[in-house]
């Protein structure tokens, strides 16, 4: 099986992206996953039905394949593919509480590329940063991962920024006291947070 994908940037939309030639990622991405279900369940229009199909789809070798060859996260074409039309940890929140049929969310699923802050390039500078220090005060080591797609629930996957045996790592970098207590609070993480935790843990635990 092969991780080789196109890395030319182009300017075409984000949903031309998908239309590649073949390949051994097509059983788990969630594009391909509608078009072959409608395909062969061409009557259902179940939801259980579909997530039933792309279970049938999955394998454990599949999952630690996509994890290994999307180490680089939002800089592998891979990894934006398979995001595409999945709920991962960082948007399960929103999903869970969502209460229209389109809107900013479902641009989100859809590609639609928000515009990059100064506090989110600041995150992103620091993220490598925090890690180490992390590392070298708790004397541990962590590796980077890419997407981690749960193999019995493959709608759901996660892309935490540093893993091991016993820990798993979500970098945060407030730039301002009030988007650090958004994150934070005084004795517990908030309910956003908790969510995408958990979804962190049962993809990691599989």
């Amino acid at each position: 099986m092969e991780c080789k994908l196109k890395q030319e940037v182009t300017v075409i939309p984000e949903l031309a992206k998908i239309f590649l030639p073949v390949d051994a990622f097509d059983s788990i991405d969630i594009h391909c996953l509608s078009r072959d279900f409608k395909k062969e369940y061409s009557t259902s229009e179940k939801v259980d039905d579909f997530l039933t199909f792309c279970k049938s789809k999955m394998t454990d070798e599949l999952s630690n394949k996509v994890s290994g060859c999307t180490s680089d996260q939002k800089d592998n074409p891979l990894w934006r593919r398979l995001r595409y039309l999945r709920i991962t940890a960082s948007n399960l929140y929103a999903v869970a509480h969502c209460k229209t049929m389109d809107g900013s969310l479902i641009e989100i699923l859809h590609g639609e590329k928000l515009r990059e802050t100064s506090a989110m390039a600041r995150g992103i500078r620091l993220e490598p940063q925090v890690l180490e220090v992390v590392s070298n005060k708790l004397t541990i080591s962590f590796e980077r991962c890419g997407l981690m797609i749960h193999p019995n629930h493959p709608i759901f996957g996660a892309s935490p920024d540093g893993i091991n045996k016993d820990f798993t790592v979500e970098i945060k970098c407030p730039s301002n006291d009030k988007s650090y207590f958004d994150f934070i609070d005084a004795a517990a993480t908030s309910n956003k947070e908790q969510k995408q935790i958990v979804q962190w843990k049962s993809v990691d635990e599989t």
